[in-house]
């Protein structure tokens, strides 16, 4: 299952809180910063709920990349590798469950470590992708595509509703 990250709360004045509640700036970057968190966690649920173990992996390594990746070619390197524990967080697998993915991975050439750099090939993961867009991964696919997401309510004035709406289209 995955680690379930207790949040921590601030708590600020009543006067704070009113000159903060005045500030564009700040309502627009909270904005931003609620809607690109919601979006995350809806990606990752939907990977956690949809794909099989290996794919997961792949997902999270993914993720990863994009993050804090550094391309050379073809190759995205992870540096640090990632722990097995982090990605077993991230996936909702077991440390184990991650350790045996990775070894479909790198059988498959889409990853490979080395003096702890992780080096993904960006062709063997869109071949990879491929083959299951081709075969079974066709149901995954629809349930991806028919699943839930996750939502939030915001209070909003009504004087304030365009501004609201341009920036969360824009994030």
């Amino acid at each position: 299952t995955p680690r379930i990250c207790m949040p921590t709360l601030r708590s600020i004045s009543r006067e704070a809180f009113h000159t903060l509640r005045s500030n564009v700036t700040f309502q627009d970057k909270m904005l931003s910063h609620v809607t690109s968190t919601l979006r995350k966690a809806n990606d990752q649920l939907r990977a956690i709920f949809t794909f099989g173990a290996v794919d997961r992996v792949a997902w999270s390594l993914g993720r990863l990349a994009r993050d804090r990746g550094r391309r050379q070619g073809a190759t995205i390197l992870l540096e640090p590798q990632p722990p097995h524990q982090e990605l077993a967080d991230m996936t909702g697998c077991s440390r184990e469950t991650v350790t045996r993915a990775l070894k479909v991975l790198k059988r498959k050439k889409c990853v490979a470590s080395d003096d702890g750099v992780m080096k993904s090939d960006v062709d063997a993961f869109k071949r990879n992708a491929d083959d299951q867009l081709a075969g079974r991964g066709t149901e995954r696919i629809l349930a991806v595509l028919f699943a839930e997401e996750l939502g939030a309510l915001l209070q909003i004035r009504a004087a304030d509703r365009a501004r609201v709406m341009d920036a969360l289209r824009a994030a």
